[in-house]
C-alpha cells in the first residue's frame, strides 16, 4: 500500500492535473478531425475556478491518465515542450516522476504547479531545487529556482500562450478559465491576483547527465537533508538545457 499523508491523499499519487494537460496536448497532435479534438479536450479538462486551496486535486477519473503523458515523453512522441521531471520523494528518496509543460519566456524555461501545493513541489523544494529533466533519451541534471509570486504572472501567461496559440482560440480561453480562473485576455493584474497559488520554477542551468539511475537525485536528497535551501531566482549566468 502507498504511504498516505495526513489528508488521505496517496504520496506517489500527485501531479494528475500537469499529466492532464499533457494528455490534453497529445490528443490534439494525434487526432486529426477537430469535432473529436474538441470532444477530447472536453473530457480531459472541465472547467471551474482552481480555488484559494494549498493543494487543489483534480477529479480521480484523470488519474487513469498519469501513464500516458509519461509514457509518450519517455518515447518522445509527446509535443516538444514536454518533459519528464525526476527528483527524490522527499520521505523515501526514491525517484519521483512527474510530466510536465516546460513553459518559455524571454528565454528561459519554467515549469508551472497547476494544483498548487502539489507533490512534485514540495519534493523539488526540500531537494534543494536539484533534479533532473528528461525528454526521450535526453537526461539533463539542472537547478529550479522558485519565482516570487509578484514575478509569476507573464510566466503563468506565457504558460497559456505556449507554442504560438494564438490568444483568441478556444483553447486558450479555457486554460485561462479552468486552469487559472482568469479571463481569457489573460491580464497581467488579473493573473497577479492568484498567483500566489500557482508555484512556479524556473530553469537556472542544466548539466548533460548519462542514463541510469537518478545520481543527482540522490546527491540533492543528501544535501536537503544537511538543510540546504532551493535557490531564489537572480542573475542568469548559468547555461539552460537545450532539447
Amino acid at each position: 500500500m502507498s504511504p498516505t499523508r495526513t489528508t488521505g491523499r496517496p504520496a506517489d499519487a500527485t501531479d494528475v492535473e500537469e499529466r492532464r494537460v499533457v494528455a490534453a496536448d497529445v490528443l490534439r497532435s494525434l487526432l486529426p478531425g477537430s469535432g473529436v479534438r474538441r470532444a477530447g479536450h472536453r473530457f480531459l479538462m472541465p472547467l471551474g475556478d482552481p480555488g484559494p486551496a494549498r493543494y487543489r486535486p483534480p477529479p480521480r477519473l484523470y488519474a487513469r491518465l498519469q501513464w500516458l503523458g509519461h509514457a509518450l515523453t519517455a518515447l518522445a512522441l509527446s509535443p516538444g515542450y514536454v518533459v519528464t521531471l525526476e527528483v527524490p520523494g522527499r520521505r523515501t528518496g526514491r525517484p519521483r516522476r512527474t510530466t510536465l509543460v516546460l513553459a518559455r519566456h524571454r528565454g528561459h524555461g519554467y515549469l508551472v504547479s497547476l494544483t498548487g501545493e502539489s507533490d512534485w513541489v514540495r519534493n523539488v523544494r526540500a531537494a534543494g531545487g536539484r533534479v533532473v529533466l528528461r525528454r526521450g533519451r535526453h537526461r539533463v541534471g539542472v537547478t529550479l529556482a522558485e519565482v516570487p509570486p509578484a514575478e509569476r504572472p507573464p510566466v503563468i501567461r506565457a504558460y497559456v500562450l505556449r507554442a504560438g496559440r494564438s490568444a483568441d482560440s478556444a483553447a486558450v480561453a479555457r486554460e485561462a478559465r479552468g486552469f487559472f480562473g482568469v479571463g481569457r485576455d489573460l491580464a497581467l493584474p488579473e493573473i497577479a491576483r492568484v498567483a500566489d497559488r500557482f508555484p512556479v520554477f524556473r530553469v537556472v542551468n542544466g548539466i548533460p547527465i548519462p542514463s541510469g539511475t537518478c545520481a543527482p537525485c540522490v546527491r540533492a536528497l543528501r544535501r536537503s537533508r544537511r538543510g540546504v535551501r532551493p535557490p531564489s531566482v537572480g542573475p542568469d549566468t548559468d547555461p539552460e538545457p537545450r532539447w
